[in-house]
């Protein structure tokens, strides 16, 4: 009875059907806030709207600080796919973690990018210094992803029949179908909470938004990656119930480590965080390797 349920909750919530679903709804939504963000960008520069409708850092905005809002919108679906492959896929569990720092990169690139003083005297090498870094640790994050997956021959997308033939394997996947279900749930819920705090201001606008969208590192990601540490400690508790293998166990342990380095990056910022992103991804593609001579070994 409790396993059905698990399973019906998890059907209408994190199906394959659900997830092209909202695959269509973030794209959507994804041009339409990047296109009205461009016409409060357009209309506030031609001084059609007042500057109060959205102040940047005390400046005009400008059309390169649009390309901050999609980017948002796409951050939040990989959170998502996160959630929708953990009763899949561990590795692509974890490669997806890998996607999203990449992306909260990128996106950091195109503010900074926004902010360069272009045309002022003031402009030197020194503005950008964070710039160069954050390419620099980008090129390496993406590699290194790219290593990971490449290393990793858990690549399954679908239950296969193997799957329902061993019962215990049968009830790890309920375990991390319902773990599924609470981390959406959570997700939902640290989304809905950052969104309150827009509540704090007298007068909330456009600028507000972007404010709160920043701050959500180290709010929203420490929480929700929080709750992936102990969601992979309880799997990994879980694992000893159908797998005594010392390679599996080493492989998640890693991950572990991989996801905790992770959480701890939202706790720094500039090139402390660039560098704790790497050494959590450099880590998680050194286990893989082991755990593929250990394959190869058998």
């Amino acid at each position: 009875m409790f396993i059905n349920t698990i399973n019906k909750i998890y059907q209408t919530v994190l199906s394959e059907k659900k997830k092209l679903q909202i695959e269509k709804a973030v794209y959507f939504l994804a041009i339409l806030t990047f296109l009205i963000h461009i016409s409060l960008v357009v209309l506030i520069n031609l001084q059609i709207l007042p500057i109060s409708y959205y102040t940047y850092g005390g400046k005009l905005p400008n059309l390169l600080s649009t390309i901050y809002t999609p980017f948002t919108i796409i951050l939040l679906y990989e959170i998502y796919l996160v959630i929708y492959y953990l009763p899949y896929s561990i590795t692509i569990y974890l490669g997806k973690q890998y996607e999203i720092v990449s992306l909260i990169i990128i996106r950091s690139i195109f503010d900074q990018l926004a902010r360069l003083p272009v045309g002022s005297v003031s402009f030197t090498f020194q503005n950008l210094k964070g710039i160069i870094y954050s390419f620099a640790a980008l090129t390496v994050v993406l590699f290194l992803t790219f290593c990971f997956y490449k290393l990793s021959d858990d690549k399954q997308t679908t239950f296969s029949k193997e799957v329902y033939s061993s019962p215990q394997y049968y009830r790890y996947v309920v375990i991390k179908r319902g773990l599924s279900v609470v981390l959406l749930a959570l997700f939902l819920f640290l989304l809905a909470y950052s969104v309150s705090v827009l509540n704090h201001f007298d007068s909330p606008n456009f600028g507000d938004i972007l404010t709160i969208i920043k701050t959500m590192n180290r709010v929203f990601f420490s929480s929700f990656f929080n709750a992936l540490i102990l969601t992979e400690v309880l799997l990994l508790l879980c694992m000893y119930r159908i797998s005594d293998e010392f390679e599996k166990i080493i492989r998640n342990s890693g991950f572990i480590i991989s996801t905790v380095l992770l959480k701890l990056s939202f706790r720094t910022e500039g090139w402390v965080f660039l560098v704790m992103v790497i050494l959590a991804i450099l880590f998680g593609v050194v286990i893989s390797g082991i755990y593929k001579m250990y394959k190869i070994k058998k």
